[in-house]
Formats: C-alpha cells, structure tokens, sequence
C-alpha cells in the first residue's frame, strides 16, 4: 500500500504530461507508435519487478492516460488522423491505430463512427458529381472501386471486426438509397457488361465482377426499383440478341434470385422461357413456311406480364411483311387454340438490301420502324413527313426520332430538307442514293431522346420516349 499507491499517482501524472505533449507534437501515427512502445515497457517493468496484483492496475492506469483520454482527438486529428489515412489509404498505419485501441475497446467506436462518416461524405461526393452522373458505368466502377478500397481496410486495418463490417454497410445504404439513379445507374452497368463487358472474360472473372455488383445491389432498400431498369434492359438484350453469354445471363439472375427469392425473378425467368420457346416455334415454322411473301419472318412470343412492354397499336405494315404475318398467325393459332396474338412492331428490328448509286449494295439493319418507312422510298424518290405519317401510321414522337435516326450524318441513308437538327413540320425526304459506308453491313442506331429535344429557338421536332 505505501509503495503502490504513490507510484501510480505518478505514473498517472507522468503520463497525462507526456500524452498531451506528444499530442501535441506528433502526427497521429508517431503518437500511436509512441504510445504502444511505452505500454510495452510497462508491461516489461511490470513483469520484472511489480507484484502480480499491481500489474493490471499500472496497465489499466496507463492505457486510460494514453488511450482512452486522446482516443476522440487522434481520430478526429487534421492531416494525420483517420481521414487523412483514409485518404492516402494507410493500411498499415490504420492496423496499428486498431490494435492500440482494441487494449481499449470503447475507443474502437470512434474509429468505426469515422469510417461510418468518411465513406457516406466521399458517397454524396459521387452523387453530386454532375459529371459521373452523366456516366452510368463510369459511376458504378467509381462506387465499386470505394467499396474495394474500404473492404480492404476493414478486412487488413479492422481485422475483418463484425462491427466496422457493419458500419460501413450503413455508410453506403445511407448514401446509395438517396437516390434512385444508384439503382438505375446499377441496372445499366449490369447491361453494359453483358452486352459486351464481359466478353473475353474467363468464367472466374466474371464471377468475381457479378459478385462485386451484388455487393452493391445489397445496399438498396428498394430493390423493385433495381428490377424495373433491369428488366427493360434484358428485354432490350434478348430481343436483340446482343448478349455475350447466355450463361452469364443466367447466373446473374440465379444471384438475385439467391438475394431475394423466386418471386423477384421470376418474370425474368419467364423471359428467358419465352425465347426457349420461340427459338422452338421457329424451327417448326420454317419447316413448312420459310419465305413467305418473299420475306424470312422471325418471330418472339412474348407472354404478357413478363415483358415491360407497353401497349402501343401496330403500325402499318408493307403488304409482304403483312403476308408473312398472317401466314405465322395461322401457324401459331392453329396449335395454340384459345391464344391472341398482338404484334409489337415497336420492337422488332429489320435486315434491308439497299441498293444505292453505281450498284453499291449494304444490309441494312434497321428497327421494324425505320423499315417500313424505307420501304415507302421502293416507290418514291421523296416523301413528305405527312405523306410517312399517313402511311404507316407511326406514332409521332417515334415517327419522328425514327427519321432522325435516318438523317444522322453517319447514316444518312435519307435526306431532309431543312438544315435543322431537328425535324420540322412539312418536312421532305429523300432517298439518298449517294450513300456510302465502309462496312457491308449497317447497323442504324436510334438517336437519343435527348438529341430529339429542340435546342435554342429550334422548333419542329418532338422530343420524348421512343421504341
């Protein structure tokens, strides 16, 4: 008692002296390694010259002065606490910080509340960010690379500790899900990579990126909203049949189906059924009418429900493609009694043969659209924008963003008279046949809703969404 209650009155003392000055004159790594070289030679003292019952009240008496009475300011230090390792990702300098305040464990709250803080600030940094906005892949590879980063510094700095795990969870939900675009920028990167993302990809890679991007989706609290645009955009991928691996395609689903059950998947699913079943009905079809009208029809059975697809009224189909329609119809309803069939021509797609000046031949590859219109040009060098309405009755914003799309410097497979950007009402166009191209066969993509909008004092043309 005479001996050990003076002694750590001092030792406090001679602690609480040098805490605050090496505070006050070091970064928070030199402090951190300052601070558990002398717990280190306290321990040593300790054991060599203390009685055992002393020991963990010179331990305890040392690690309060040392740890927990600067445990707030050395995390919270400008320049050298933990944003700053955050920022220069300082693994080895957050590891040693852990381990000081695992003696500690109170003191962990206030590395896990900087973390918590740090990831959702440099998350709305991102949202905020006109720019990345703009980039759907660009933004979700910039939100995978943060999560990287920060699963490594739990994972090597935090030990993989449950609690950190978790904090940083809630970082990215209380950021991710302050925005539906997190969702929809989510879905398209999903779609890019599928599309072509993943192609030359070995199976392992894949995997690990499909991971990653689960990773992500865990964090929406409204995952309907994911499902919505990843709907539209497998749609969109199987009907045109621009996806790299079917396999892929499955085992993402299979994933979000391990996330959220049957029930989220299973129009999904259904898609994949109905162009099974297409592919079937096909084969069967071509075996008794193959060129029907002089034209090869190939036809997807869409089941009402699975498809995000709204209900438009057909347009006008030329005679021969009419011809084949109604020759599959027969086809169809003859084995399928009690089914309708609706057609969805703002869906489908086309393969042209046009031949252009000095004999130059090119396989168009066009939307149903923008073929029945082209077809109108077999019979006239030059229509009017009304003359094309009346004709095919084209719903107008898609009439309209479907001839731009004709007109486009790069394929201006048809001419407009106006010099606009834009189409304008009692506009004339011509078929162009001084059209040239590199490749034999064209693929004419559609313009963007946001290149129909009018810019300036420009009028005429309609922006909006199209097929």
């Amino acid at each position: 008692e005479d001996f050990e209650r003076p002694f750590l009155r001092q030792t406090q003392e001679f602690y609480q002296i040098e805490a605050q000055q090496t505070l006050a004159a070091c970064a928070a790594r030199d402090y951190v390694r300052a601070a558990r070289r002398r717990l280190g030679e306290e321990a040593q003292r300790a054991a060599g010259y203390l009685a055992a019952a002393t020991e963990p009240k010179l331990r305890a008496l040392a690690e309060a002065e040392l740890i927990d009475k600067h445990a707030k300011a050395l995390v919270e230090m400008e320049n050298s606490g933990c944003v700053a390792m955050f920022r220069d990702n300082k693994v080895e300098d957050l590891a040693e910080l852990w381990t000081l305040f695992s003696k500690r464990p109170d003191t962990l709250d206030h590395v896990r509340a900087a973390l918590f803080e740090h990831v959702r600030q440099l998350g709305l940094a991102l949202l905020a960010d006109q720019e990345a906005n703009r980039q759907p892949v660009q933004f979700v590879e910039a939100l995978l690379a943060l999560r990287d980063k920060f699963d490594a510094i739990v994972a090597h700095a935090f030990r993989e500790e449950k609690r950190a795990q978790k904090r940083l969870k809630e970082a990215f939900e209380a950021f991710i899900n302050k925005d539906a675009r997190c969702a929809s920028h989510l879905a398209q990167y999903v779609d890019e990579q599928l599309r072509g993302g993943f192609k030359g990809a070995s199976e392992e890679e894949v995997e690990a990126r499909q991971e990653k991007v689960i990773a992500i989706f865990r964090y929406l609290q409204d995952k309907d909203v994911f499902e919505s645009f990843y709907k539209q955009h497998l749609a969109k991928r199987l009907l045109a049949g621009r996806n790299v691996s079917d396999e892929a395609e499955r085992n993402m689903i299979a994933r979000l189906k391990t996330e959220c059950g049957y029930q989220f998947t299973s129009k999904l699913e259904g898609m994949f059924t109905d162009m099974r079943i297409s592919k079937d009905t096909m084969q069967k079809y071509r075996e008794e009418n193959y060129f029907v009208g002089g034209v090869e029809l190939d036809v997807n059975m869409l089941t009402t429900g699975y498809w995000p697809t709204a209900t438009v009224i057909p347009c006008r189909l030329p005679n021969e493609i009419v011809v084949g329609c109604e020759a599959f119809e027969s086809f169809y309803l003859s084995k399928h009694t009690g089914r309708k069939i609706q057609w969805q021509t703002h869906l489908g797609t086309a393969d042209l043969k046009a031949t252009f000046d000095k004999g130059r031949r090119y396989d168009l590859n066009v939307s149903t659209y923008q073929m029945t219109i082209l077809t109108l040009f077999n019979q006239a060098d030059t229509l009017s924008l009304e003359a094309i309405r009346e004709a095919r009755l084209i719903p107008e914003q898609d009439l309209r963003r479907h001839l731009l799309s004709l007109c486009t410097p790069k394929h201006r497979v048809l001419r407009k008279s106006s010099k606009g950007k834009g189409i304008q009402d009692g506009e004339e166009f011509t078929f162009n046949a001084a059209y040239t191209s590199k490749l034999r066969r064209v693929r004419v993509p559609l313009v963007s809703v946001r290149e129909m909008a009018p810019k300036g004092g420009e009028g005429g043309a309609g922006g909006g969404p199209g097929g």
